[in-house]
């Protein structure tokens, strides 16, 4: 279902009236139905997968409490997490899977046992299934108990404004918002239209023009080289802030419309001083969830069995992040993405102190400006992996960005000029004016320039819209 057509427009409001109908006990209907239709509307191999996540987990989850040894619990979890992981590798990494087998047996000269089967990618499936193993593990933990009302736990599994690309929601946070007795308030009704607006902004008006402008030049990057593909860079790294923040922002705002807050996802990354500041920064939900459930106890069970120190903690943020990088595809080019935020957040570990003492030592505007550009800079590059496909043509792109082969002529261009100082000044508006929040901003303006802004937003998606529908990049994962 595309931003762009009609039956987004109509779908959010419908169920926004459909759901203050209802009373308060059976609002969850509401939620579950609407958010499965929206998956069916997708395909029904989507809705079908959905469906048997939510059934399977929540049988399990309701045995927990039925496991009364340590020991026991502990193989019960590992279980859990198997099934699911199970199931987000037999759809999203099963193909890879057996690309791979297909060249060992090649290679053997031996027949494939392995069939072949062209997966459809289940709609959302990379975000519910983390939920619910970080609800798994909550469990465990005892910091939640299951849930018992199987809607609710259905609702937080599939609500449909974060299914396609996040946030990645804790459950403490979630489930009790269901439980609430939440009325009708114009501030919520406000506050989510703001954030639908903004986010529809930065997608389609501020996403969807850079790519238009920078695809042709990845793909014939051999005609493209040099300065202008270093550009052609950057505006990637801001074309996906803009795409999945404004996606982000589309679904807290459709969220509480319900009455419903979900995770921020992003704050002012391109003010990060470091790319440790940085992640917690950008996808804080992902960055979050590994953080809690695969750093935290790696880098303890580490410290405890091996008594490594800072090296144990250099090794647990490395494969942290080369498994968030292979969270996102089955390319190896994802791999590389993840491994270079791994190797490069090392990097600030080991030189934390020495850092300190060149930050003491300059003088802090000129200290800033540096370091965010060698942030950028370094997720920029990283980037590279993220947009290729194959490693060869991220290996040629790279060779092509020699600042000396630069073809100055592609930057003489006004339209390029005119991008390049809108991109500018939505940054500086998104990073410092909205630094606070954009529903923040609006509601501390006099009425006729709050309303102009709006104006002038509504005028800008439907004027310069691009005459293509792209869809969002973090839908794909």
């Amino acid at each position: 279902m595309e931003v762009k057509s009609l039956y987004f427009v109509l779908f959010i409001p419908g169920v926004a009236f459909i759901y203050y109908l209802f009373p308060q006990r059976l609002r969850w209907l509401v939620l579950l139905f609407s958010s499965l239709f929206f998956v069916a509307y997708n395909s029904t191999i989507s809705l079908i997968v959905l469906i048997s996540v939510i059934l399977i987990n929540y049988i399990l989850n309701q045995q927990f409490n039925k496991i009364k040894t340590e020991q026991k619990r502990q193989y019960f979890l590992w279980f859990t997490i198997l099934i699911n992981l199970i199931i987000l590798g037999l759809f999203k990494y099963y193909n890879a899977i057996n690309r791979g087998s297909n060249f060992i047996t090649d290679l053997l000269q031996i027949e494939n046992p392995i069939p072949h089967i062209e997966w459809l990618l289940p709609l959302g499936i990379s975000y519910y299934i983390f939920q619910a193993i970080g609800y798994n593990i909550d469990i465990y933990r005892g910091t939640e108990k299951p849930e018992t009302h199987f809607g609710n736990f259905a609702v937080y599994l599939s609500f449909f404004p974060k299914l396609i690309a996040g946030p990645i929601e804790q459950a403490a946070d979630f489930l009790p918002q269901l439980k609430e007795n939440i009325t009708l308030k114009y501030q919520n009704i406000s506050n989510g239209g703001r954030l639908i607006l903004w986010g529809l902004f930065k997608k389609i008006i501020i996403a969807e023009h850079i790519n238009e402008f920078i695809q042709p030049m990845f793909m014939d990057s051999p005609n493209h080289s040099g300065a202008p593909l270093i550009l052609a860079l950057l505006l990637y790294t801001v074309e996906i802030y803009a795409d999945f923040s404004g996606y982000t922002d589309i679904a807290l705002g459709t969220a509480r419309l319900f009455g419903i807050k979900l995770t921020i996802n992003f704050r002012q990354p391109f003010y990060a001083i470091s790319l440790t500041d940085f992640w917690r920064r950008w996808h804080i939900s992902l960055s979050t969830w590994v953080n809690n459930y695969i750093y935290n106890p790696l880098s303890m069970w580490i410290s405890i069995t091996f008594n490594f120190k800072k090296w144990g903690i250099i090794f647990s943020v490395f494969f942290s992040f080369l498994l968030l990088g292979i969270w996102h595809g089955t390319d190896l080019t994802f791999a590389f993405f993840g491994g270079i935020q791994g190797a490069i957040l090392g990097f600030e570990i080991l030189t934390q102190k020495v850092r300190k003492k060149i930050a003491a030592k300059t003088p802090q505007f000129i200290f800033n400006i540096i370091s965010r550009s060698l942030t950028i800079g370094a997720f920029a590059f990283s980037c590279i992996f993220f947009k290729a496909n194959r490693i060869n043509q991220a290996k040629g792109w790279i060779l092509q960005m020699n600042p000396l082969k630069s073809n100055i002529t592609d930057l003489n261009n006004t339209s390029i000029i005119y991008l390049i100082i809108a991109i500018v000044v939505y940054i500086f508006i998104d990073h410092q004016i909205f630094k606070n929040g954009f529903n923040n901003w609006c509601s501390s303006q006099h009425v006729i320039l709050r309303w102009s802004v709006y104006a002038l937003l509504i005028f800008a998606i439907i004027t310069l819209s691009s005459v293509n529908t792209y869809p969002f990049i973090y839908s794909n994962f």
